[in-house]
């Protein structure tokens, strides 16, 4: 099999965070290989990544781009996601306790007219 490399750029500037290769090599393995190395993923482009099941748990993701991403069961305790773009995130079963800057993600409900809304239910791990 082919090495395949991947990069994680920012956001804003297109410069390049992180990058990792390996055989068979996934956005979820570079992710995790950054995190390992302490990479600071602020401001990472991360659009419509598949992170189900990922160890976030502390990770610096304060304006990263997670448009779309998949984070249904991802571990995201602790961590930063001030100013994050969660739009249209899968964030279903995601531990998001003690979770950082989270008030800082504006609410999307029109100023006037109906909506549909939704409950974010908190569960009490301890």
């Amino acid at each position: 099999m082919k090495k395949i490399k991947i990069q994680i750029l920012n956001t804003f500037t297109s410069d390049i965070i992180f990058e990792y290769e390996k055989r068979d090599n996934t956005i979820m393995d570079t992710l995790m290989e950054a995190i390992k190395s302490g990479v600071n993923l602020h401001s990472a482009d991360l659009h419509k990544a598949n992170l189900g099941y990922a160890n976030l748990s502390g990770a610096n993701l304060g304006y990263a781009n997670l448009y779309c991403a998949y984070l249904h069961n991802a571990n995201l305790s602790g961590a930063n996601l001030g100013y994050a773009n969660l739009y249209c995130a899968d964030l279903y079963d995601a531990n998001i306790r003690d979770a950082k800057g989270l008030s800082s993600i504006p609410m999307a409900c029109p100023q006037d007219g109906s909506f549909i809304g939704w409950n974010l239910i908190l569960k009490n791990l301890s």
